[in-house]
């Protein structure tokens, strides 16, 4: 925190404060999406990991697509 504080110009208290909205914020998303399908906590942090991850699957195909059609 500290670091993230002095490159960011943040005083650690605001830094930390944000990052604890931001875990209310997922927990809302996460009870939402645990209550309207029967799904697990570990089946919901596979899920998370998919959609971050997405993106830069994309990417790495688009690349190699690429480097093979020159």
């Amino acid at each position: 925190m500290a670091s993230l504080s002095r490159v960011k110009g943040y005083k650690e208290e605001t830094t930390s404060g944000w990052l604890q909205q931001a875990a209310g914020h997922a927990e809302q998303i996460e009870d939402a999406l645990m209550s309207e399908y029967e799904i697990e906590r570990g089946q919901l942090d596979a899920l998370w990991s998919y959609v971050g991850h997405k993106g830069q699957d994309e990417e790495q195909e688009s690349e190699e697509g690429e480097k093979r059609n020159p």
